[in-house]
């Protein structure tokens, strides 16, 4: 009767296992991902954009760059907040291989006859992990940009962040009335 109830378990486990393996797989090929479970636990990549892996840190250096002259930036500081920036890319892409990696695992592993869920289970945490290090990396480098701006730098960047939103709220503000 323990056997019989194993075999069961086991066969029902297999079953919602490939079921939800295949079910994400409809999701991405039909590009239903918004609304797929599966693809809706992306929280580290949230903050990664497109297929850059580019994080808002960085993203958020290019602004700061962009706009050296009219905060003033010193070349120092251009050198820093580039070293930022590629250190930040480094490792996120690294990371997200990895992830990428692992993910490709798991697949394999669902796909099996028998489902070793205990290594299931392990690959899910290292990704969990690497995703976690992913969005700390990110928020690390948005603390060290703050660091390297002055307090008026600062101030004069989200000034012109300000202007520009104001001139993309007027400009489309304009384009609707045509």
């Amino acid at each position: 009767m323990k056997n019989k109830s194993k075999i069961i378990i086991s066969f029902l486990v297999l079953l919602l296992s490939a079921g939800a393996a295949f079910a994400h797989e409809e999701c991405e090929k039909t590009g239903k991902d918004k609304t797929c479970p599966t693809m809706m636990q992306k929280g580290p990549e949230k903050m990664m954009h497109g297929d850059k892996k580019e994080c808002a840190a960085c993203m958020k250096i290019e602004k700061i760059v962009k706009h050296s002259k009219e905060i003033e930036l010193k070349e120092e500081q251009i050198t820093k907040l580039r070293e930022l920036e590629i250190n930040c890319k480094k490792d996120a892409i690294k990371k997200q291989a990895e992830v990428d990696t692992l993910k490709i695992d798991k697949k394999a592993l669902v796909k099996k006859d028998n489902v070793d869920l205990a290594e299931v289970k392990k690959i899910i945490e290292k990704i969990a992990v690497l995703e976690g290090e992913i969005e700390y990396n990110c928020i690390e480098t948005s603390v060290k940009v703050k660091n390297v701006l002055t307090e008026e730098q600062t101030k004069k960047l989200h000034e012109l962040i300000k202007a520009s939103k104001d001139g993309e709220k007027q400009e489309k503000h304009e384009h609707g009335k045509k």
